[in-house]
Parts: C-alpha cells; sequence; structure tokens
C-alpha cells in the first residue's frame, strides 16, 4: 500500500507516516540505550559490593540471602 501510494505521488499521510516511523524507531533506541546503561552501572555496583565484601571476609550478599 505504501510503495503503490510512493509511486503515484508522495502524500501528506505517508509524510504523517514516515515520520511516526522515525520517531517510534527514535524512542525505541533511547530507550535501549538507557537500559543498558541502566544494567552497566547496576553491574558495576555489584561488582564493588562484591569486591568490598570479599576485602572484609564476608560471604557475598547472593550466597547468603537474596534481597
Amino acid at each position: 500500500m505504501i510503495y503503490s501510494k510512493v509511486k503515484l505521488g508522495v502524500s501528506p499521510d505517508i509524510n504523517a507516516l514516515a515520520s511516526l516511523i522515525v520517531c517510534a524507531v527514535g524512542v525505541c533506541i533511547i530507550a535501549a540505550g538507557w537500559l543498558v546503561t541502566r544494567s552497566d552501572r547496576r553491574r558495576a555496583l555489584e561488582t564493588q559490593h562484591a569486591a568490598a565484601e570479599h576485602a572484609a571476609g564476608r560471604a557475598p550478599r547472593s550466597l547468603t540471602a537474596r534481597s
């Protein structure tokens, strides 16, 4: 449907559809980047806590209890 409309000439509704698709993809990319960054920060924090507990001679929290 979109291809046939483009062959006949680009109408405003095709421009609107293309804009919506570009915005949706942009939002998905931003959300994925935010989730990856959040996951990396959480992993780094857990690594720091595990290293600190190991240096203090205690068992890591993940082995003793889940919170």
